[in-house]
């Protein structure tokens, strides 16, 4: 992969913060809270749990319950489990 330069003012901040929480989940994070997300990311409890709940809507997380832990799921195309990302 070439590196290239690229301007901040070219760049979507949100993006790149939905993309750290989702690489914030790893064979180690599996499964992790509101508050582990928030930590590791650097983003508010606030902010984590929107984005969270974001890439639960989108089929790109799972949750509990109630909401006390998530984790990514496969994307493969037959089903959507929850499972360590590669």
């Amino acid at each position: 992969m070439v590196k290239i330069e690229i301007p901040d003012r070219d760049l979507v901040a949100g993006l790149e913060k939905g993309l750290a929480v989702i690489e914030a989940f790893d064979a180690a994070h599996t499964k992790l809270t509101v508050v582990d997300v928030a930590k590791m990311t650097g983003l508010t409890r606030a902010a984590a749990r929107r984005y969270l709940l974001t890439l639960v809507k989108n089929g790109y997380a799972d949750t509990t319950a109630n909401s006390s832990a998530f984790c990514r799921v496969s994307l493969d195309w037959d089903t959507l489990t929850c499972r360590p990302p590669l």
